[in-house]
């Protein structure tokens, strides 16, 4: 289906059957969206509805599988004048980047026999393999990605951090934009012996971020066993989480990868 017509289908048809050529569109950028990351398997997308605002993408553990926003694709195909799969892909490379990284560090927990617990920590990581990722790009095209509004986020704050190397200002951009996250929808912060500190005291101060620590006696265990959220274990058990193997797995991958990363994205 050539790409004007798809676009013709997509504008005109009736909501209820949108989704199936959206998706098939969507298909067509596995093979390129490999080789736009230098992937050597296929790379698939699917659509949902984004579950908070602002969502472009993410990848569910469960089902193992990446997620792109119905709503993002619709609007890039109709403000986009000669939509390919090619650019497509392009646009979705740094989401991928981002993303995978998630993947990653759930493959590399189930390794060691634990599910990885989601912190804010590891959104700030995979935005900075998305911001190393874009700019290798645009090094020698700088307009590399002028076509991909509403799917490749500016970033601008980040951008700027990483121009002056200034990493905490790199964090506090990030953790400005999560912000607006309902509370029960933004992830707690890193599990490090800081914040577990802090959290002993009913509160921490992440950047630009205060979380009231209102530990409701989940089992400690669940934290690495089923990615319950750190803070809701008592705040009286938290000093045990230090004793737990899997966090002192989890911590050495953390800490390894946010020496590594930091090195990328500075490039030094």
């Amino acid at each position: 289906m050539h790409s004007r017509a798809l676009v013709f289908l997509l504008l005109f048809f009736p909501l209820s059957l949108w989704a199936e050529p959206l998706q098939n569109f969507l298909n067509q950028t596995a093979v390129p969206l490999s080789q736009e990351t230098s992937e050597k398997t296929r790379i698939v997308f699917y659509l949902e509805r984004p579950q908070v605002r602002g969502q472009l993408a993410r990848w569910d553990r469960k089902k193992s599988r990446f997620y792109l926003s119905k709503t993002a694709l619709k609007n890039w195909l109709k403000r986009t004048q000669a939509p390919t799969p090619e650019l497509l892909a392009r646009c979705l490379a740094p989401l991928y980047e981002h993303e995978n990284f998630h993947a990653q560090n759930d493959y590399l927990a189930e390794q060691n026999g634990f599910i990885w617990p989601l912190t804010l920590g590891d959104e700030i990581l995979a935005t900075a393999k998305q911001v190393a990722f874009m700019r290798e790009r645009e090094k020698n095209q700088p307009d590399y990605y002028k076509n991909c509004h509403f799917l490749t986020p500016a970033l601008s704050a980040e951008r700027k951090a990483t121009e002056q190397q200034n990493w905490t200002a790199f964090e506090d951009s990030v953790l400005a934009r999560y912000a607006h996250l309902p509370a029960q929808k933004l992830p707690p912060p890193p599990i490090t012996p800081e914040f577990i500190r802090q959290a002993q005291t009913g509160k921490i101060t992440y950047g630009p971020l205060m979380y009231k620590v209102r530990g409701k006696g989940a089992n400690l265990q669940k934290v690495f066993s089923s990615g319950r959220p750190w803070t809701e274990v008592n705040t009286k058990q938290l000093y045990k989480i230090a004793n737990l193997p899997f966090f002192k797995i989890y911590l050495k991958i953390f800490t390894d990868q946010t020496n590594q990363i930091k090195r990328e994205l500075f490039r030094r």
